[in-house]
């Protein structure tokens, strides 16, 4: 049987008839480490970013997750983790685009539309 955790609590199992398991306690903390970067980020792109720091903002940004999560489980709502996802996603747009960055503009994180 081979196993991998994701950084959320789940965990994959397989040799035959693939299983998950859930681990709450390690999406718990994965969750608080998402909410976090998001904060973390939020603070960075809140003055005014070089090209340097606009970039690692923006790496750290990619890396939030693409897919809907469950803000509950550590007691935030999902619409204002939503929003200040949007926030940071829109000023490091136009970070990029003031410093002439190439980079594409950035689609909302956790699987909004």
């Amino acid at each position: 049987v081979v196993s991998t955790q994701s950084t959320w609590g789940v965990s994959i199992m397989s040799a035959g008839p693939i299983g998950l398991a859930y681990d709450a306690e390690k999406a718990k903390a994965g969750m608080q480490e998402t909410w976090q970067t998001l904060q973390a980020l939020q603070h960075t792109v809140a003055g005014d970013l070089d090209a340097a720091g606009a970039h690692a903002a923006v790496q750290s940004y990619r890396k939030l997750p693409s897919f809907q999560v469950n803000w509950a489980i550590i007691g935030v709502e999902e619409a204002h983790a939503q929003q200040v996802a949007d926030q940071v996603r829109d000023r490091l747009n136009a970070a990029n685009a003031r410093l002439g960055s190439n980079c594409l503009p950035l689609p909302r994180a956790f699987g909004a539309h």
